[in-house]
């Protein structure tokens, strides 16, 4: 119930076995307006779309008896063998409902038919040796968006052999696991002298004036493209690149320029709203404000600290119904739970050692992390979870090459314990804002997911699969 148009899909596998045909039909009104309040309003396309399928199913329905869009519904009856015939497979109503066939303005093409793979540097030789040109390793590739900014030059003379070569406007495709699979790629931009160079495990692909590079860059960010391009490497387990012929001979949609360019002003406006959930989500910090008068006292006086049973990767259930949790997370699922409420979880040895954590209820948690829980009354569980959080532990951890923190270095680190009042008046000012985080946070699946459907919708229009 929107303005947006939606398609709906029925699947009948008895009716399927009866007949040979795919009923089509376009509904306008459903007998109430698309405000908040969903008023009712005359017109109203439901009861005509009963009597056309009611008299379908029983093999009454002809063209003597069809509506068109002047006179109320659209309907259209197609035969599955027609649709099947060709890849371009559609079942988008409109290019069987007379009013202006989709399938006919997208043409479905191979990339090496649009783009040329990996351009020679026929321009870059003709440069003088000294000439400064941007160079682009694999690590200035980002993940979440096009453009990326080219720090280093490097002189031609010195690159111009062993590396790859691209020019602005061109676009970047990483090919090596896991770096294709994560969905490093970008358009250059920038370049110095408007040429770079980088690193060899990219693909470079320059657009012909058919296509945007805008517009090829996001098909490359399409999951489903990642997720076969991913079942066509060849090499050794690590070393696995995209084929070439992959990349050649793997087929799009190609809609008219003017239709690329609205797609990819729709795409562009849904990376506003992830890029500033994101610099939200990197930029904020839980704050404790320590009041000085505040009394010091040694985490062990407080807390119970300890280590609980440790369960390898071979314990793991696939469908245990407790969740397994580890130093810096959830890491599976087991039979059975150790902690039945909600405990502050610390990394105690590696990398990530000090990292704070919070588990859930009716959970395993594994010896690889360090349990801290009040062992009496003059803590709030939250709010230790949140003063360790902005606490600095580096005091605690030992070792360089295997850094760790034990109970010992741990216990007799001082935190200052306000009265329990202003405990929980704290806790409740940064469960509100870790509140408002889990929503910024929840728009990045959304947002993304709006994406990767503006593109399926193309496909759907008339592209492969």
């Amino acid at each position: 119930y929107s303005g947006v148009k939606t398609s709906i899909l029925l699947l009948d596998k008895k009716l399927a076995r009866q007949t040979k045909e795919i009923l089509f039909l376009k509904i306008t009104a459903d007998g109430f307006d698309l405000g908040d309040k969903r008023n009712p309003i005359a017109a109203n396309d439901l009861p005509e779309a009963e009597r056309v399928v009611k008299a379908w199913l029983k093999g009454m329905l002809n063209d003597e008896g069809r509506m068109t869009n002047g006179g109320g519904i659209a309907w259209a009856t197609v035969e599955k063998k027609s649709l099947l015939e060709h890849r371009a497979c559609t079942l988008q109503a409109e290019p069987f409902l007379g009013n202006g066939s989709v399938a006919s303005e997208v043409s479905v093409v191979r990339l090496a038919d649009v783009v040329e793979v990996n351009p020679g540097k026929t321009e870059a030789r003709a440069l003088p040796p000294k000439t400064e040109a941007s160079f682009v390793p694999m690590e200035d590739l980002l993940t979440d968006r096009p453009d990326f900014v080219p720090t280093r030059t490097r002189p031609v003379g010195e690159v111009i052999t062993g590396y790859t070569c691209f020019r602005d406007r061109d676009v970047l495709l990483a090919k090596i696991t896991p770096c294709f699979e994560n969905g490093k790629a970008g358009i250059a931009a920038g370049l110095r002298n408007g040429i770079g160079f980088g690193s060899t495990e990219f693909y470079v692909l320059r657009t012909s004036d058919k296509i945007l590079p805008e517009f090829l860059y996001h098909i490359f960010k399409r999951q489903a493209f990642r997720d076969e391009g991913a079942e066509n490497m060849a090499g050794t387990a690590g070393q696995q690149r995209v084929r070439r012929d992959f990349i050649e001979d793997y087929e799009i949609p190609l809609p008219p320029l003017e239709e690329q360019r609205r797609i990819v002003a729709e795409i562009e406006g849904y990376q506003k709203v992830l890029d500033g959930a994101r610099q939200i989500l990197a930029g904020y910090k839980p704050k404790l404000e320590m009041n000085p008068d505040w009394p010091l006292v040694e985490l062990g006086d407080v807390c119970r600290l300890y280590q609980p049973k440790t369960i390898t990767s071979q314990d793991l259930v696939a469908d245990g119904p407790y969740i397994v949790f580890g130093a810096n997370g959830v890491i599976g699922r087991y039979a059975e739970f150790n902690h039945e409420q909600p405990e502050v979880l610390m990394t105690c040895r590696g990398a990530t050692c000090g990292t704070i954590n919070m588990s859930s209820e009716k959970c395993w948690i594994t010896g690889n992390a360090m349990v801290a829980t009040p062992s009496d009354g003059r803590i709030e569980k939250r709010f230790l979870f949140y003063l360790l959080q902005v606490s600095d532990l580096s005091e605690t951890i030992s070792g360089s090459a295997q850094p760790q923190i034990t109970r010992q270095s741990l216990s007799p680190f001082e935190i200052p314990l306000p009265p329990l009042t202003e405990q929980r008046r704290l806790v409740a000012e940064l469960d509100a804002e870790a509140a408002q985080m889990d929503s910024v946070r929840a728009l990045l699946p959304r947002f993304e997911a709006k994406t990767q459907r503006v593109l399926d919708r193309v496909w759907g229009k008339g592209g492969a699969a």
